[in-house]
């Protein structure tokens, strides 16, 4: 960045490089069984306070557990956040702390909890199964003195009007 060069003509440029941090690991359910699949990436302490946790960031880099296991390398040294996602289960954020370059956290373990679930059947006043109704979910909060529903998610009834969301955390 910050370097031109004219056309024909060679300019030396000493580029300086860090190695970074290694963070590995495990994740696994609040039983202790190995999940395949999950989302791992870092962010720093301050993109962790001003993360709005329902939705989902798009990390410069993230790794998806193979076997429950993670590593992720290069990670930035200073105040760091390790953020780990997987479908039916409640995000977990994990406060690294201050990492070094060159540091290696190889024994990092990350438990995931499914948290509540809500879930029925719809049916219309036939008794039928109301088959691809969408369904919402919102939760209840305050802003600015009034009470709003905030979206927390959208699906459609099955083909015997089920729903189920899962993974939610506390509220009302």
């Amino acid at each position: 960045r910050g370097i031109s060069v004219e056309a024909g003509d060679t300019q030396n440029v000493d580029v300086a490089l860090a190695l970074g941090a290694t963070v590995a690991g495990t994740v696994s359910d609040s039983n202790g069984a190995l999940l395949e699949g999950a989302r791992v990436y870092h962010i720093s302490a301050e993109q962790a306070s001003q993360r709005i946790p329902f939705l989902k960031a798009n990390p410069e880099f993230e790794r998806l557990t193979h076997a429950g296991r993670f590593e992720l390398t290069g990670v930035p040294p200073g105040e760091r956040v390790l953020v780990v996602e997987a479908d039916g289960f409640l995000d977990v954020t994990k406060e690294l702390g201050t990492l070094r370059d060159g540091e290696r956290r190889l024994a990092v373990e990350v438990r995931l909890d499914v948290g509540r679930s809500v879930g029925g059947i719809i049916l219309w006043p036939d008794g039928s199964p109301a088959v691809g109704a969408d369904v919402r979910l919102a939760q209840k909060s305050e802003m600015m003195g009034m009470e709003v529903g905030r979206i927390k998610g959208e699906i459609q009834a099955g083909p015997d009007g089920s729903f189920n969301f899962p993974a939610l955390g506390d509220g009302v």
